[in-house]
């Protein structure tokens, strides 16, 4: 009996999807009308360098990683939101930032530079820069740092920075 493909393709489309519709989300949350963060992810859905990966079966963790990397920056830029705001949703926010994060970390080993690139956000912030802002990030460190020990107790020598 053969593997039929279509359990495959039909998670890697269900990845592309998530993508889109994470880039749809950090459109809203960074000011964008419907309509622009609508196209921004029909754009982002059909950009070649994404809809290569996700026609191939062995390009998973390409499509992977950049659909839980939206979503990590969408939910952090949530609960900074809700910091500010004191709102409510505060720790499913932070949970969605943390599980995201781990999805990428275990997809591809890539995602372990998403902290910095965070806390360089969270700076170029300027004057509106907040310790309990720049707070949320000790949380996605710490998970940078866990996988980057485990991959040293795995790998052994053979995992320089």
């Amino acid at each position: 009996m053969k593997p039929a493909a279509l359990p495959f393709h039909a998670v890697q489309l269900g990845w592309l999807l998530l993508g889109a519709a994470g880039t749809a989300a950090l459109a809203r949350r960074l000011g964008a009308t419907a309509g622009w963060s609508a196209l921004a992810a029909l754009l982002f859905g059909l950009h070649p360098a994404l809809v290569e990966p996700a026609c191939l079966l062995m390009a998973r963790s390409d499509v992977t990683v950049v659909a839980c990397t939206l979503w990590s920056v969408v939910a952090w830029l949530g609960w900074r939101a809700a910091l500010d705001g004191g709102g409510r949703r505060r720790s499913l926010w932070t949970a969605l930032h943390v599980v995201a994060l781990a999805a990428a970390l275990a997809s591809k080993e890539t995602a372990v530079v998403r902290p910095a690139v965070l806390t360089l956000w969270a700076l170029a912030d300027g004057p509106r820069v907040r310790p309990r802002r720049l707070a949320t990030l000790a949380r996605a460190w710490l998970l940078a740092a866990a996988y980057y020990l485990a991959r040293v107790r795995v790998l052994h020598a053979a995992s320089a920075v």
